[in-house]
């Protein structure tokens, strides 16, 4: 019986991770509609997802520091450790962005159609990839986590060479300041979230 219990606590634990990836990609992906839309009430739903991740972080974290009846095997604590960690500051990454977002809207900043689809470009892998980490935490495949770490890698060097060419364009004269400062700021953000989701790779991929 206590074995068929322990089995039952683990997977609760790994649905609760894919859930807590499921929060935090709906919280991104409210922000990039907000963005898109020029819509501040679409923020707002970005917010309650990340309330709830907050919320699921906080109790994961507990049940894994302080397992019931000594069921501290019944999961790799490290891995969930690590993966909750990263997911936190996948979580506070996103919130920078919706602080960009929000100002953007707030002064009616505008973006040329080249930089919003360097944005899409982006946002687009990074959700794809967090779809990925849920699937990943809840099965452990190693496939997934390689491809992760490969792709993460990958747009790296994307954002980091859409970066440079943006500030080249600034430099031109052919974007304005303000819009600049926005779309660098959240390039940088997805480039930590991209940070982040190869580290959950590399944790589940030992």
């Amino acid at each position: 019986m206590t074995g068929v219990n322990s089995d039952c606590r683990k997977m609760e634990m790994l649905k609760n991770l894919g859930e807590l990836t499921f929060y935090v990609r709906s919280m991104l992906t409210k922000i990039f509609e907000g963005f898109l839309q020029h819509k501040k009430g679409v923020l707002a739903s970005a917010e309650e997802y990340g309330s709830k991740a907050d919320g699921l972080i906080n109790q994961l974290t507990a049940d894994v520091l302080s397992p019931a009846e000594g069921t501290g095997e019944e999961v790799d604590r490290t891995t969930v450790l690590q993966f909750l960690k990263s997911m936190e500051q996948i979580k506070y990454s996103a919130v920078k962005i919706g602080e960009s977002v929000n100002s953007k809207i707030k002064d009616g900043v505008l973006f040329s159609d080249k930089a919003v689809t360097e944005l899409k470009d982006v946002f687009d892998v990074v959700l794809d990839c967090l779809k990925n980490a849920g699937d990943l935490a809840v099965t452990g495949n190693k496939v997934i986590a390689g491809h992760l770490i490969s792709r993460a890698d990958l747009y790296n060097r994307v954002v980091m060479d859409y970066a440079t060419e943006h500030e080249e364009r600034l430099i031109r004269g052919i974007c304005l300041p303000k819009s600049s400062i926005i779309y660098l700021t959240m390039m940088d953000s997805l480039k930590d979230i991209l940070w982040n989701i190869k580290i959950i790779g590399k944790a589940f991929n030992k």
